[in-house]
């Protein structure tokens, strides 16, 4: 199975991912080799409810496929007997085929999550140029599906059975459902269309057919590939509606989870420097984050809800700095910033120190799968990062940022081993995670160089997968877990490797000693480009891999993978290491 890009001189070849996925707008597909998951198909945001609604279960002809081609404007599914085309429209997708043949449509109506097949009804009309399929539910879902062809339609209105082998490996229950068959068509083109209005649906349908399209190729050499990949993949997440928000990742976190948002936004604030983003998107999303921000300085896990997590906050003040210094926000956006960061760290003073130390509840950490409830050295360092911002503007808080300092060293370190977290139910306090090369990037005052570099090589011993990667919890503990394990999360933050934290340790490894870790730093951006160029969803950064080899498992499309990839990638460029650490995966 190969697929192929276009460059500006020709094409370069290698491995494919599973499947691929295209956007346009609120609209998204996810197109499989074959249909292998209940999260396939075409999915597009209702402007009414402002719900994400699968409305296609899938469509086309069958054949064997063996390879995908993607481009700027959509992709291309390779078969023996034809070539498939599916170019995404804000409404709806336009289908080509290379030559007439038979193909089929297939629905699944309702929201993501609804897994329920009592009372789904479909009913079926013609309409000019094609057919038109009414939908409803007992959920308050009403709508309108046209669809168009130059063919013959022969509608089916019969439901199938579907066996999804990718969720029933992933423990992702349910794996067998029963789909709708709406119709049959010979042809070689089709345009579906979804609305709330019978009519809007139709003329949408026949304006997407007589839409004339041609893919468009993505402009890159090779060395770039991986990176104006991993933006068009981040800007695929992005969110314009009444707000700009960005969704944590597709196909199945599409919500706005607030420490996703935080953790990307410097590198959408490069990509929209480069004038690739929305103007404004960056600065959109820090107004509605700070205007989340909760009474004892949290912020909400997901936009519009009631759980909080103990560490957004400090992520989303840490971009802020970085992107103020870097010229990167609006000059009416400063005043703004400090005066929220006051007020957030005499809340967070108030409402989370205890023993001296900031405090986190159970599954509050990004580690959500854990308790860790007690003292996470992120935390800490994202508490002294904040004190050092607001003491550069006032002094008296530089009393408190040295006592935590002072404490934090006292307590968490011995002069070789910085301790993940202090009371945490998970371990003791010698547990090995990542968590240090999060700290590091937080506060790296916290230690001197040489001390980092004692604490780096301790995690290094415990933590390093030979691929290139970071085990999420020491390879010798009785915890590790060397397969990814799906929706059953023993596996998730005791073994797996998630791509966000290897770039950043990656990121910081070049910040504190390039050259003593040029191995780790190389096969991490290895790793990383080799995820989004042939593994998972082609062209994306997956959420994670299994500790025992590289894999692009997890979500198909996760926004702080990507965002990760694309500073590490900056990093690098700015540094002149891309020659030194470039290769082909």
């Amino acid at each position: 199975m190969f697929f192929s890009y276009e460059l500006d001189r020709g094409k370069t070849t290698g491995r494919a991912g599973e499947r691929v996925l295209i956007s346009k707008g609120a609209s998204r597909i996810f197109i499989p080799k074959q249909p292998d998951s209940r999260y396939n198909g075409f999915f597009m945001r209702c402007r009414q409810s402002d719900k994400i609604i699968k409305i296609v279960e899938s469509i086309g002809s069958g054949t064997d496929n063996i390879g995908f081609e993607i481009f700027d404007n959509g992709a291309k599914r390779i078969s023996r007997r034809n070539e498939e085309t599916f170019i995404p429209e804000n409404a709806g997708f336009i289908y080509l085929l290379e030559r007439a043949e038979e193909f089929s449509l297939f629905l699944d109506v309702r929201e993501p999550y609804d897994n329920s097949e009592e009372g789904r009804n479909y009913s079926v009309r013609e309409s000019d140029k094609g057919v038109v399929f009414e939908f409803s539910n007992p959920h308050n879902i009403h709508l309108f599906v046209s669809l168009a062809s130059n063919g013959a339609i022969e509608t089916m209105s019969k439901w199938v059975r579907r066996e999804y082998s990718y969720d029933k490996a992933r423990g992702s229950y349910p794996w067998e459902r029963y789909v709708f068959l709406a119709c049959k068509i010979r042809g070689k083109e089709a345009a579906v269309a979804v609305s709330m209005d019978e009519q809007e649906a139709i003329s949408l349908s026949k304006k997407y057919l007589r839409k004339h399209v041609s893919l468009k190729p993505i402009r890159s050499n090779k060395k770039e590939l991986p990176l104006k990949l991993a933006e068009k993949s981040l800007l695929s997440l992005v969110k314009i509606d009444k707000e700009k928000g960005l969704l944590a990742g597709l196909p199945w976190f599409f919500q706005e989870w607030t420490r996703d948002e935080a953790v990307a936004l410097k590198a959408l604030s490069l990509i929209e420097k480069d004038k690739s983003a929305p103007h404004g998107l960056t600065f959109g999303i820090v107004r509605r984050l700070l205007e989340s921000i909760q009474p004892d300085g949290m912020l909400p896990n997901i936009i519009g809800g009631r759980e909080k997590n103990s560490d957004a906050v400090f992520w989303l003040f840490l971009r802020l700095d970085e992107m103020e210094r870097e010229g990167l926000l609006p000059k009416k956006a400063a005043a703004i910033i400090s005066g929220y960061r006051h007020k957030i760290v005499d809340k967070l003073m108030k409402h989370h120190l205890k023993n001296n130390l900031i405090f986190s509840e159970a599954h509050k950490s990004w580690m959500d799968s854990l308790s860790r409830e007690g003292f996470p050295i992120e935390l800490q360092a994202g508490m002294l990062m904040l004190l050092a911002q607001s003491a550069e503007e006032k002094e008296e808080y530089m009393s408190n940022l040295n006592n935590l300092k002072e404490e934090i060293k006292r307590r968490f370190f011995d002069g070789r081993i910085l301790v993940d977290c202090l009371n945490c139910r998970e371990g003791s306090r010698t547990e090995t995670r990542p968590n240090i090369f999060l700290a590091f990037l937080l506060y790296p005052e916290l230690l001197s160089k040489e001390e980092w570099e004692r604490c780096f090589d301790a995690a290094l011993s415990e933590l390093w997968l030979g691929w290139g990667g970071l085990s999420t919890v020491s390879v010798h503990s009785d915890k590790f877990v060397r397969r990814y394990s799906g929706e059953n999360p023993a596996s998730y933050h005791n073994g797996d490797s998630w791509f966000w934290v290897n770039n950043y340790a990656a990121l910081g490894m070049i910040r504190l000693n390039p050259s003593k870790y040029e191995n780790q730093i190389k096969k991490i951006f290895g790793a990383s480009s080799k995820d989004i160029l042939s593994l998972n969803c082609l062209g994306c950064a997956s959420e994670l891999s299994s500790a025992e080899e590289l894999r692009g498992e997890g979500c198909w499309n996760q926004a702080w993978s990507n965002a990760s990839f694309i500073e590490l990638y900056k990093e690098m460029e700015k540094r002149g290491l891309l020659s030194q650490y470039f290769h082909k995966p």
